[in-house]
């Protein structure tokens, strides 16, 4: 299996080939990622970090998740993003979301689903 990844900014040869090293060491036997620079002109396309404001506790409550994730997801809806990478694995993307914001992706889940 081949995966095409990008990194999230711009970072030059050196650091390509740096974490290209640590991808090749990672990847399981049969998986080969092959990492490509976003380059300058697209290193701004990406909006940023936002950080919810949940205790643990909060995590396996979907509904308390999603009222919690909606912000960031108008946020942005509003700045151009068809799609919005989650940084928790541990909770249901899908559930209780308004499909009229933008997806949100879950990279672990979707990840595990393309390596079955």
């Amino acid at each position: 299996m081949r995966i095409h990844a990008v990194t999230p900014i711009h970072v030059g040869e050196a650091e390509v080939a740096r974490r290209q090293a640590r991808y090749d060491a990672l990847a399981p036997r049969g998986v080969r990622v092959e990492l490509h620079d976003i380059g300058p002109e697209w290193s701004g396309a990406f909006l940023g970090v936002t950080v919810l404001d949940l205790a643990v506790e909060d995590i396996e409550d979907a509904d308390r998740w999603a009222r919690a994730v909606r912000p960031a997801l108008e946020q942005a809806g509003a700045a151009g993003a068809d799609v919005v990478l989650n940084g928790c694995s541990a909770v249901d993307v899908e559930e209780g979301l308004d499909p009229a914001l933008p997806r949100l992706l879950d990279p672990i889940s979707t990840a595990l689903r393309l390596l079955a």
